[in-house]
């Protein structure tokens, strides 16, 4: 169909084929963006695209939105698709995504459904299905300027199509854990700056993720992951996934929490200390 996919990459041996095999031959254009990759990525991707480009890494939202500008993309529609992901179903996506954009002329983007995988796992409950903003139409979109949790903003009505991508990650735990480490520290920033700011919403659903942070932030540090850990478990039914879920749900919401609200102790500590 005719739409460009725009990948950015860095070190993706091990997720990459599986992601550029779920579009191969779906679309018209496939675009990745790497950072000077040294593993095997790029040898990877030749075999699937030759439109291949290098961007220093300084910010996803920086790296995207420097795509958006230079990347010679030819069709008027464009998808974004992380290297860890895949399309779930390729000919139920593309022909349900096609019937939607060709019957819907006034829509400027569409949310998705997005799935987790963990350990080989698909976490069905405690969050899914996540509603992700990944498709839209060329010159539309650009991407505030943020450390993580990158957030687009659509000059345009939104829709939502229920067809589905999955975030399927083969690094392991360790790799997990060395991540977020990483993540804490930069939404420890974010959050900082989310009690700062006065937000512009791109929609309802917007509107609401806006919101429940506020509040979230406003709960009890340290206390709070608790409570969230709780909520997904047992309100949002995690627990029916086994021990698997559970593990997971424990460590993305309990153990990441716990070491973001770290970081935003320390942050203020050392603004005290100033």
């Amino acid at each position: 169909m005719p739409l460009t996919v725009i990948i950015l990459v860095y070190n993706e041996e091990k997720n990459i084929e599986r992601c550029l095999k779920s579009i191969h031959g779906w679309v018209r254009d496939i675009f990745v963006v790497d950072s000077y990759s040294t593993d095997r990525t790029l040898a990877i991707v030749e075999k699937y695209t030759d439109k291949i480009y290098q961007r220093e890494f300084e910010s996803f939202a920086n790296k995207f939105n420097w795509a958006l500008t230079y990347l010679p993309v030819k069709t008027n529609w464009i998808m974004r698709l992380d290297a860890d992901e895949i399309v779930i179903d390729p000919e139920y996506f593309f022909v349900e995504l096609k019937a939607k954009l060709e019957k819907d002329s006034n829509v400027a983007g569409c949310y998705v459904n997005q799935r987790f995988y963990f350990l080989n796992h698909w976490i069905r409950h405690g969050g899914y299905p996540r509603k992700v903003l990944r498709i839209w139409r060329t010159g539309s979109a650009h991407f505030e300027n943020r450390l993580l949790d990158e957030k687009m903003h659509i000059n345009g009505i939104i829709d939502y199509l229920d067809i589905d991508i999955a975030d399927i990650r083969q690094n392991g735990v360790s790799y997990w854990f060395n991540k977020h480490v990483q993540y804490a520290r930069l939404e420890a920033i974010e959050a900082d700056r989310l009690n700062k700011c006065e937000c512009v919403y791109r929609d309802g659903l917007d509107k609401i993720s806006y919101k429940n942070k506020q509040k979230y932030y406003k709960a009890p540090i340290y206390i709070r992951p608790f409570i969230y850990f709780i909520y997904r478990l047992f309100y949002l039914k995690g627990y029916k996934d086994g021990i698997i879920g559970v593990f997971y749900h424990f460590l993305h919401g309990f153990v990441y929490r716990e070491m973001v609200d770290f970081n935003i102790h320390k942050n203020k500590l050392r603004n005290l200390l100033k």
